[in-house]
Order: structure tokens, then sequence, then C-alpha cells
């Protein structure tokens, strides 16, 4: 199942770089007020026609360790399990456990 994730999750990376530039076109022209109506809703049809896994959307942030897809902190890429067990034998600098 780890390994499905991980394999749909870089698919849909890929294709969202693949198709990110063109999705920025049409949105700029889609959101641009000074052009025709008609105009503006052929790029519409173009936008809704792209793929939807090429939406920023559905990326998702997941633990590079343990490939968890909840509570992930984005500054790490870790889980808060991980970063926890990672903290507790100092494999991450800067950062220690709190006791007080």
């Amino acid at each position: 199942m780890i390994k499905y994730l991980n394999l749909k999750d870089k698919i849909r990376r890929q294709k969202f770089s693949y198709i990110e530039i063109e999705r920025l076109r049409l949105k700029s022209v889609l959101y641009n007020r000074r052009l025709l109506l008609n105009l503006r809703t052929t790029y519409a049809m173009k936008l809704s026609a792209l793929p939807k896994d090429s939406s920023q959307v559905r990326l998702k942030n997941r633990c590079l360790i343990t490939n968890r897809g909840q509570s992930v902190y984005r500054l790490f890429h870790l889980s808060r399990i991980t970063l926890k067990e990672f903290v507790g034998m100092n494999r991450i600098t800067g950062i220690r456990k709190s006791s007080w």
C-alpha cells in the first residue's frame, strides 16, 4: 500500500510540474476582466479540460520516511511521529526535546 501511495504521489507531482505553466496562463486570461466574456469562457473550457491530477490542490504532503499523510511538518517533510523520534536521537540539528 505504501509503495502504491508513493507512486501515485510521484505521478501527480510530475503531472503538476508538466502542466503548471499552462494552467497559470489559462487562469491569467480567465481572471482578466478587461477581456471579452466569450474569450474568457473558451479559456475556462480549456482549463476544465486539463487533467484533475495536475491541480496543486491534489498534491498531498507526505512524510519522507513513513509516507504518512497526516500531520506532516512542511519544514522537515516529516510526520510528527518521525520528527519526535529524530529529535530524541539528535538527528535534526538545532532542535532539542524540551524539558523544564
